[in-house]
């Protein structure tokens, strides 16, 4: 961290020498560069800025931790204008000047090419204290283990009585403020902090009935930000630490104050830091395990539900708002979710303001149609204003945000009841945006979390048109043995387009009508606390996909659709065109409406065509026979694709994602699929649905000596 962002040498190299190498003995070394020191590296750095993206946390040294606040500062080569627009003056550190070398992207300390060659220097030279920080920071836990068992200070202190002076001064606090529990807590391996906890602790303090094995567990760093250690690990979403640390204290209460420990300076919780970095693993652990309470605030009158808007992670939004649902009276007022999401800050800014103010149309959508009832949309959105007086509708606009203001002018639309909304979320975000963006949105229908466009009102009127000009114009022209089967497509096309738009597509609901899916809802619920209980104890090996927002383990093939805001049994895809999300029980139904749809609209070419060869030309006929030659050949190829997928029995997502999932893998690397069990099994599996279409499918031996054969014979590529 002492080095410029730009050099590509680390500033710290650890090397264990093991004996029988020339070196006689054990020992741990350190290669350091000659002008820095351990001791010179600011420990300040790990006051991370609490901005949203990881290269706003490494560059941004205008907001920090310390302050905890959502402010903007004009952009400049050290402040890259990440923060909030409150335009008022937050406690924070001053902005350092660029020097010329920063501007052109140089190391302005020279500690690449012209840093002098690094020294050798043994951690016995160095006092105890530094080194045990310098293997915390930075080292293997092995490095520190073997450093452990051959350093004769180390050793004299873990075999000495805890009441024996601290002469070497690893109790309490360092210079810099922090102590060395605050450096296990940064790591992600558990084992430095049980390492703390289980050899160091027992020497250095005595026995302390109900709290932490060390009082440095709960400590406060003296720096700017004053963080305990749990602070830190919930910065960098360390869960399995955080879990350590929670099972070193003695009861429930302790834990509970830990937990809701706030910092002195910016008087931000383990659950607001947690949200502030967008972990939702950790706020779902800190929440439904430690109890956290979830309407904590910190000095700017921030809760983490503002800080997850900020940041614009949609599952910690989720997450928050269902633990508020679930709770009969929210923090200190019994405030309802309604009063939650329309709470303002320090700033007048509620968390429809900053999901607005960042850009985030999904988070945005979520709070304002999943969160909040319909008679309360409204108010949140015209009747909050800021400490600028300004709207959300008017910060975006001032933004820029097109997405944000294409949803906000649909929602005013929905309360004048004009039709202004829909053309709105097609057309409003084309300002400022590439042609190839502007496409993709004029595709699906105008924003990508909208289930409402135009893409199904164009299927609508075609089908309608097309059905009609066929009645009135086409049935009696149409050779004979065109006549009854196109008339016969015509109709299913209809009945499959219905289906498959009103069927459920699978999702995940303990409230579903399907049984099959309430049992699978209520093992997937229990299987995610039981994720939770896992990662409490310290087990984080293994650890299932856990989704926040419907709080459940996905189960195989599953995902979580944003659109329908809830995880879909094998999900395919959404679709605009029909509306609805294609998953495990309305696929075959959207299958059906591709295959009838292109027989259909052959048979109707075909009629047209015959038409227009006997009788002359037809004006309504021709313009219909154009629209449906552009787009009867993008309806062959889905169904050629989609006819493919049924044959290997895979979905959309997975043809797409296929190097992603894991279960589509065997153990050497290589894809297989495992639900590929032949052709007509296959069709069976997708057309019929049952729950052996996502139950991962247990290989013999037989069927591994099958597959170590074939690769023998075909080669690993083919098979």
């Amino acid at each position: 961290r002492a080095l410029h962002p730009s050099c590509s040498v680390q500033p710290l190299f650890l090397s264990c020498v093991r004996p029988g190498l020339g070196s006689g003995s054990k020992s741990c070394t350190m290669m350091v560069p000659a002008d820095s020191s351990p001791t010179n590296n600011s420990v300040a750095d790990s006051n991370f800025a609490p901005l949203r993206g990881a290269s706003a946390r490494r560059r941004n040294n205008v907001t920090s931790l310390t302050g905890a606040s959502l402010v903007e500062v004009p952009p400049s080569p050290s402040s890259h204008g990440h923060g909030h627009d409150h335009g008022h003056g937050h406690e924070h550190e001053p902005a350092p000047t660029a020097s010329a070398a920063e501007k052109s992207g140089a190391c302005p300390e020279k500690c690449c090419s012209a840093r002098p060659p690094p020294v050798q220097l043994g951690l016995a030279s160095v006092p105890l204290r530094q080194g045990l920080t310098t293997l915390f920071r930075s080292a293997p836990y092995e490095v520190l283990t073997v450093f452990a068992a051959s350093d004769a200070r180390l050793a004299a202190v873990l075999s000495a009585p805890p009441s024996q002076a601290d002469e070497h001064g690893l109790r309490g606090l360092d210079a810099n403020g922090h102590a060395l529990a605050h450096w296990a807590a940064k790591r992600s391996d558990p084992r430095f902090l049980r390492f703390l906890a289980d050899r160091l602790a027992p020497s250095l303090y005595p026995a302390a009935p109900g709290g932490p094995p060390f009082p440095e567990l709960s400590a406060a760093a003296t720096d700017d930000a004053a963080l305990t250690p749990l602070h830190w690990a919930a910065s960098d979403g360390n869960v399995a630490t955080i879990a350590a640390a929670m099972a070193l204290y003695g009861s429930d209460g302790a834990r509970r104050a830990a937990v809701d420990a706030a910092s002195a300076t910016s008087g931000a919780t383990a659950l607001v830091v947690a949200c502030q970095y967008g972990h939702a693993t950790v706020a779902a652990l800190l929440a439904l395990r430690y109890d956290a309470n979830v309407m904590a605030r910190d000095n700017n009158r921030d809760t983490a539900l503002h800080w997850a808007a900020y940041h614009g992670d949609v599952p910690t939004i989720a997450l928050l708002c269902r633990l508020i649902e679930r709770d009969s009276a929210v923090g200190d007022d019994g405030a309802s979710l309604v009063d939650v999401v329309n709470s303002a800050d320090a700033y007048k800014q509620t968390p429809v303001h900053l999901a607005a103010l960042r850009g985030h149309a999904e988070a945005l959508e979520f709070l304002l149609y999943s969160a909040l009832p319909e008679r309360d949309r409204a108010d949140v959105v015209y009747d909050s204003r800021d400490h600028k007086e300004s709207t959300p509708l008017e910060t975006a606009r001032r933004k820029r945000h097109h997405d944000v203001v294409s949803v906000l002018e649909r929602l005013h639309a929905e309360r004048v009841g004009g039709g202004r909304g829909a053309l709105s979320s097609i057309t409003g975000g084309f300002r400022g945006r590439t042609w190839r963006e502007a496409a993709t949105r004029l595709f699906t229908g105008g924003g990508v979390a909208s289930r409402r466009g135009w893409p199904m009102a164009v299927v609508i009127v075609i089908f309608v048109l097309a059905a009609g000009t066929w009645h009135a114009r086409l049935a009696d022209a149409a050779p004979p043995g065109w006549r009854l089967p196109t008339h016969l497509f015509l109709v299913a096309t209809g009945m499959a387009y219905l289906a498959v738009h009103l069927a459920d597509p699978g999702t995940i609901d303990a409230a579903s009508r399907n049984e099959e899916v309430r049992r699978v809802s209520a093992d997937a619920t229990r299987q995610y606390h039981a994720a939770l209980d896992a990662l409490a104890n310290g087990d984080d090996a293994d650890l299932p996909h856990m989704c926040h927002t419907c709080q459940i383990v996905r189960p195989t093939r599953s995902k979580h659709c944003r659109v329908v805001r809830k995880c879909v049994l094998v999900f395919d895809h959404f679709c605009p065109f029909v509306g609805n999300a294609v998953g495990l029980y309305n696929y075959r139904w959207f299958y059906l409406f591709l295959l009838c749809g292109v027989c259909a609209f052959v048979g109707w070419y075909v009629a047209a065509v015959s038409l227009l060869m006997h009788e002359g030309m037809d004006r309504a006929v021709l313009l219909m026979a154009v629209v449906i030659f552009f787009g009867l050949p993008p309806m062959v190829g889905l169904l050629a694709f989609h006819t493919q997928l049924v044959y290997l029995n895979m979905s959309t997502n997975e043809a797409q994602n296929k190097g992603r999932y894991k279960y589509l893998h065997d153990k050497d690397g290589q894809f297989h699929n495992p639900y590929n069990v032949g052709c007509l099994h296959n069709a069976r599996t997708r057309i019929c649905p049952s729950r052996g279409a996502f139950e991962v499918p247990e290989q013999t031996g037989e069927d591994e000596e099958k597959k170590i054969e074939m690769k023998q014979l075909l080669g690993p590529d083919i098979v």
